[in-house]
């Protein structure tokens, strides 16, 4: 019949994608990894006729959202987590499928189990998509053990709230700890040059104080202060309880699961699925896996991410110019209408971030649309490769701002000296030690801070251009201070409010897209490739232990080492 044959139609089609990524496998591996390519082929399509028997055949639906782990930004290739066991999905498709399933006549229920989800930007997006789901009619229940405080804060989003016994609810505020260095530094005869454009650039603190400063603190507390009222608002609506009523139990918390329940925070103590019909359960990553096979578009929105430190490295990280150039490359060459630039990153070095700036103006000078999107986390360094963009948006609990940079350059001769190693110099210009790792110099302080002052100019000139805004209230932001993403909406330094779908959304508009896109993700994550780093990250230090050693030093002396001509925004 006519169903039947669009079925076809569509599993030849994603057959035909499929088949494409193995060709080039197989040039790759030859015979060996061929024979598992088909074998891989299979088990799509396998997987493709099964879930589709399998959710036709149920009439009613209860999916289940697997929450007990970080859900990230990035794509989970699914061969690995069929391989590992793990149902964790990334964002965008976990917020994909329920959004799916809110209209679908066939899922009736939804339920999750809930752990540590992540942090609070990410929790507040996928909290609004249970909420969606639930505002269309359908039930949602929550099954929780030990919890977060970001997964109590998700779990609020549902129906219901059920815990074991042993349940622990930690409802008890936010809190911020930092270590200190200076009296270790003293202690190791270890000098610094330091310098920075701002006191709220806090990093250098660490070197400098041996506690908060005052500016840092206010700042900071007001932050905390600000996520949380966010937070408690939003879970006093969901148990529906006064605001007031939260915020005077969260002065008596953590709880265990039988006070949570007496204080109205749970509804009950209930094993996990004993509320459910265990057969009717579907696995919100199958679900999510087979509806997004049936809806491949034809036009392309790339998501580039951008994850970590920013920094220059030999292509393991994926905020690095290396990987970053491969991802622009990859979604230039497959002519996509619009770039999504998925930031998650604290910042990082200056060079680095200048590479990855204008690769985001090279694709905007051919014509293709580039929405940020913030998530967790984008500060410093991040914000200064997306204040390009043609329109940024962020969670209203994302962090954001940091506008300012700071140097550190480490001198290791009195540390030398005490254990009796001694050096000379010679040199042939005045300024050859300018820089000298093993003693500061005058001369050195103020060329760095030339060299802080010209990178802070062009950082605000690079916020005043891309935000369209007068360089009289760029410099009174520009103090280091960091902000959530409601307030920087606020400043002008965020356009709108909103996760990754509402970036997709905006870049459909602005790409003149009609209908569902394909969305391409990058960095590329293959089943290969997540092999190859698990093996790099894990099996070569268990094969070799020494190696963990090793890795640990090297990022150390790398840190204490970083060269002050390339300073961290």
């Amino acid at each position: 019949d006519a169903t039947l044959k669009m079925n076809s139609e569509k599993n030849k089609l994603i057959l035909s994608r499929i088949s494409k990524y193995f060709r080039v496998t197989k040039l790759l591996f030859k015979v060996p990894l061929a024979a598992f390519g088909g074998f891989v082929l299979l088990d799509f399509y396998l997987r493709l006729k099964r879930g589709r028997t399998e959710l036709r055949a149920k009439s009613e639906i209860v999916l289940q959202l697997d929450a007990t782990s970080e859900i990230k930004d990035r794509k989970i290739n699914p061969l690995l987590n069929k391989v590992s066991g793990s149902k964790v999905m990334d964002l965008r498709r976990t917020i994909e499928a329920i959004k799916r399933a809110k209209t679908d006549a066939n899922v009736k229920v939804l339920i999750a189990r809930i752990s540590e989800p992540g942090a609070m930007a990410n929790v507040q997006e996928l909290r609004e998509a249970i909420l969606e789901f639930k505002g269309s009619g359908k039930q949602t229940i929550c099954f929780t053990n030990q919890l977060s405080q970001e997964g109590y804060y998700l779990s609020t989003a549902f129906d219901k709230i059920y815990s074991n016994e042993t349940g622990y609810l930690p409802l008890s505020g936010l809190y911020h700890r930092m270590l200190f260095f200076k009296g270790l530094a003293e202690k190791l005869s270890l000098d610094f040059t330091i310098s920075r454009n701002n006191k709220l650039k806090s990093f250098p603190d660490l070197i400098l104080e041996d506690k908060f400063t005052s500016e840092y603190k206010e700042s900071q507390l007001n932050l905390m202060k600000e996520l949380q009222e966010m937070m408690y608002k939003d879970i006093a609506v969901g148990r529906n309880m006064p605001y007031e009523r939260i915020q005077s139990l969260s002065k008596f918390g953590p709880f265990i699961s039988v006070e949570a329940v007496m204080n109205g925070l749970m509804d009950g103590i209930s094993q996990a699925l004993t509320k459910v019909d265990e057969p009717a359960i579907v696995d919100l990553s199958s679900y999510g896996s087979y509806r997004s096979l049936l809806s491949i578009g034809k036009d392309k929105i790339a998501i580039i991410h951008v994850q970590g430190e920013i920094g220059e490295s030999d292509g393991e990280s994926d905020a690095s110019p290396i990987v970053m150039e491969k991802a622009f490359r990859h979604a230039l060459e497959n002519k996509v209408k619009a770039i999504v630039l998925r930031v998650n990153s604290p910042g990082g070095e200056v060079g680095a971030g200048v590479k990855i700036r204008h690769m985001v103006l090279e694709a905007k000078s051919k014509g293709i649309p580039v929405i940020a999107s913030f998530g967790n986390i984008a500060a410093s360094g991040a914000y200064w490769i997306s204040a390009d963009a043609d329109h940024i948006v962020a969670d209203p609990a994302s962090i954001v701002g940091s506008i300012g940079v700071f140097g550190i350059a480490p001198h290791f001769g009195k540390l030398l000296e005490s254990y009796g190693i001694t050096n000379d110099e010679l040199s042939t210009g005045d300024n050859a030690f300018i820089l000298d790792p093993f003693n500061p110099t005058e001369k050195g302080k103020k060329r760095m801070d030339l060299e802080i002052e010209e990178i802070s100019n062009q950082f605000e000139e690079i916020v005043s251009k891309g935000r369209r805004m007068p360089m009289n209230k760029v410099k009174q932001i520009a103090t280091g201070e960091v902000w959530t993403g409601k307030r920087a909406q606020q400043l002008g330094l965020v356009d709108s409010l909103g996760g990754l779908s509402t970036a997709i959304e905006l870049a459909k508009q602005k790409g003149n897209i009609k209908g569902e896109p394909q969305i391409l993700d990058y960095p590329r994550v293959t089943f290969v490739s997540s092999l190859v780093s698990t093996r790099n990250s894990t099996l070569s230090v268990l094969q070799n232990p020494s190696l963990a050693l090793k890795r640990v030093s090297e990022s150390f002396v790398k840190e204490l080492t970083k060269s002050p001509s390339n300073p961290v925004k």
